[in-house]
């Protein structure tokens, strides 16, 4: 078995499976199964806070699974709350997504 092989298995059987890392949220009105990591944003930004104007959210997803794909600037709705796309990447079927929401007070 090739490694490439065994990367596809293991996004499928333990990445975004949900009895693994995988959850079930609603995107653009569709069910699907991904996770959300906000500790990696931390990690790239090299804080633990973020601030506003900074991305708010990290997702991974099977492309597959996304509605149509965006572009930075575009919106989206994760869980009925609108947040805009600042990147969409794609590496071996699976979308990374950062996204940041407009919050004012």
């Amino acid at each position: 078995m090739s490694l490439k092989t065994n990367i596809l298995e293991d996004i499928d059987n333990v990445f975004l499976d949900m009895d693994g890392f995988g959850e079930e949220h609603t995107i653009d009105n569709k069910k699907v199964v991904c996770v959300i990591d906000d500790d990696a944003l931390k990690i790239r930004s090299g804080s633990n806070e973020l601030s506003v104007s900074e991305s708010t959210l990290l997702l991974f997803a099977k492309e597959s699974e996304l509605p149509t794909r965006k572009v930075a600037g575009d919106n989206i709705l994760i869980d009925g709350r609108p947040y805009i796309v600042d990147d969409w990447k794609v590496n071996f079927g699976v979308a990374e997504v950062v996204l940041h929401q407009n919050v004012s007070y």
